[in-house]
Protein backbone atom coordinates (compact mmCIF):
# COMPACT_ATOMS: atom_id res chain seq x y z
CA UNK A 1 0.00 0.00 0.00
CA UNK A 2 1.31 3.47 -0.87
CA UNK A 3 0.28 6.63 0.93
CA UNK A 4 0.33 9.95 -0.93
CA UNK A 5 -0.07 12.84 1.49
CA UNK A 6 -1.35 15.94 -0.24
CA UNK A 7 -1.12 17.09 -3.82
CA UNK A 8 2.39 18.41 -3.57
CA UNK A 9 4.10 16.59 -0.70
CA UNK A 10 7.64 16.98 -2.00
CA UNK A 11 7.05 20.60 -2.94
CA UNK A 12 5.49 21.36 0.43
CA UNK A 13 8.19 19.66 2.44
CA UNK A 14 10.96 21.45 0.57
CA UNK A 15 8.99 24.69 0.73
CA UNK A 16 8.53 24.42 4.50
CA UNK A 17 12.03 23.07 5.03
CA UNK A 18 13.50 26.12 3.34
CA UNK A 19 11.36 28.39 5.52
CA UNK A 20 12.11 26.52 8.76
CA UNK A 21 15.82 25.83 8.30
CA UNK A 22 17.05 28.85 6.32
CA UNK A 23 14.43 31.50 7.07
CA UNK A 24 13.71 32.25 3.41
CA UNK A 25 10.16 33.24 2.42
CA UNK A 26 8.20 31.25 -0.13
CA UNK A 27 9.27 31.80 -3.74
CA UNK A 28 6.03 30.97 -5.66
CA UNK A 29 7.45 30.83 -9.18
CA UNK A 30 9.88 28.10 -8.13
CA UNK A 31 7.81 26.32 -5.47
CA UNK A 32 4.22 26.22 -6.69
CA UNK A 33 3.36 23.06 -8.61
CA UNK A 34 0.26 22.29 -10.68
CA UNK A 35 -2.36 20.03 -9.10
CA UNK A 36 -2.44 16.41 -10.29
CA UNK A 37 -5.28 13.88 -9.73
CA UNK A 38 -3.20 11.10 -8.15
CA UNK A 39 -6.18 8.91 -7.14
CA UNK A 40 -7.66 9.09 -10.65
CA UNK A 41 -4.29 8.24 -12.17
CA UNK A 42 -3.89 5.29 -9.79
CA UNK A 43 -7.25 3.92 -11.01
CA UNK A 44 -6.08 4.25 -14.62
CA UNK A 45 -3.07 2.09 -13.73
CA UNK A 46 -5.22 -0.60 -12.10
CA UNK A 47 -4.65 0.48 -8.51
CA UNK A 48 -7.37 1.43 -6.06
CA UNK A 49 -7.34 5.22 -5.87
CA UNK A 50 -8.87 6.95 -2.87
CA UNK A 51 -9.10 10.74 -2.54
CA UNK A 52 -9.61 12.26 0.92
CA UNK A 53 -10.39 15.96 1.17
CA UNK A 54 -11.69 16.22 4.74
CA UNK A 55 -10.66 14.98 8.18
CA UNK A 56 -13.91 13.07 8.46
CA UNK A 57 -12.94 10.85 5.52
CA UNK A 58 -9.58 9.68 6.85
CA UNK A 59 -10.81 6.68 8.86
CA UNK A 60 -13.05 5.38 6.09
CA UNK A 61 -10.26 5.78 3.54
CA UNK A 62 -7.85 3.69 5.62
CA UNK A 63 -10.52 1.04 6.20
CA UNK A 64 -11.24 0.86 2.47
CA UNK A 65 -7.54 0.69 1.67
CA UNK A 66 -6.89 -2.10 4.16
CA UNK A 67 -9.82 -4.14 2.74
CA UNK A 68 -8.66 -3.72 -0.86
CA UNK A 69 -7.51 -6.69 -2.90
CA UNK A 70 -5.04 -4.67 -4.97
CA UNK A 71 -2.43 -1.94 -4.43
CA UNK A 72 -3.87 1.29 -3.07
CA UNK A 73 -2.90 4.93 -3.35
CA UNK A 74 -4.51 7.34 -0.87
CA UNK A 75 -4.43 10.97 -1.97
CA UNK A 76 -4.88 13.33 0.98
CA UNK A 77 -5.78 16.91 0.08
CA UNK A 78 -4.20 19.11 2.71
CA UNK A 79 -4.20 22.80 3.57
CA UNK A 80 -1.01 24.35 2.18
CA UNK A 81 -1.08 26.94 4.99
CA UNK A 82 -0.59 24.27 7.66
CA UNK A 83 3.15 23.82 8.11
CA UNK A 84 4.42 20.23 8.49
CA UNK A 85 6.49 21.14 11.52
CA UNK A 86 7.84 18.43 13.79
CA UNK A 87 6.37 18.44 17.32
CA UNK A 88 9.62 19.68 18.86
CA UNK A 89 11.53 22.16 16.74
CA UNK A 90 14.73 23.82 17.84
CA UNK A 91 14.90 27.47 18.78
CA UNK A 92 16.97 28.23 15.65
CA UNK A 93 14.36 26.52 13.45
CA UNK A 94 11.51 28.45 15.09
CA UNK A 95 13.44 31.69 14.65
CA UNK A 96 14.16 30.93 10.97
CA UNK A 97 10.50 30.03 10.41
CA UNK A 98 9.30 33.34 11.87
CA UNK A 99 11.97 35.21 9.89
CA UNK A 100 10.68 33.61 6.67
CA UNK A 101 7.13 34.71 7.44
CA UNK A 102 8.30 38.24 8.24
CA UNK A 103 10.10 38.52 4.85
CA UNK A 104 6.95 39.21 2.83
CA UNK A 105 6.03 35.52 2.51
CA UNK A 106 2.94 35.52 0.25
CA UNK A 107 1.17 32.92 2.42
CA UNK A 108 1.99 34.44 5.82
CA UNK A 109 -1.54 35.40 6.86
CA UNK A 110 -2.96 31.94 6.22
CA UNK A 111 0.06 30.29 7.83
CA UNK A 112 -0.17 32.44 10.95
CA UNK A 113 -3.92 31.76 11.19
CA UNK A 114 -3.50 27.99 10.88
CA UNK A 115 -0.46 27.87 13.19
CA UNK A 116 -2.37 29.82 15.85
CA UNK A 117 -5.37 27.53 15.46
CA UNK A 118 -3.16 24.45 15.93
CA UNK A 119 -1.37 25.94 18.94
CA UNK A 120 -4.66 26.84 20.64
CA UNK A 121 -6.15 23.42 19.89
CA UNK A 122 -3.09 21.83 21.48
CA UNK A 123 -3.43 23.99 24.59
CA UNK A 124 -7.11 23.29 25.04
CA UNK A 125 -6.95 19.58 24.20
CA UNK A 126 -4.24 18.65 26.73
CA UNK A 127 -5.69 17.00 29.79
CA UNK A 128 -8.81 16.02 27.87
CA UNK A 129 -10.54 12.84 29.08
CA UNK A 130 -8.58 12.91 32.30
CA UNK A 131 -5.22 12.59 30.57
CA UNK A 132 -2.33 14.96 30.97
CA UNK A 133 0.92 15.49 29.09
Amino acid sequence: MTEKVGDFILQRLSDWGIRRVFGYPKFPSAQDVEAFPYAVYAEMLGFKGIRVDSQEGIGAAWEEALRANRPVLIEFITDPDVPPLPPHITWSQAKAYMTALAKADPDRLGVIKQSTRQALAGLFSSGKDGESD
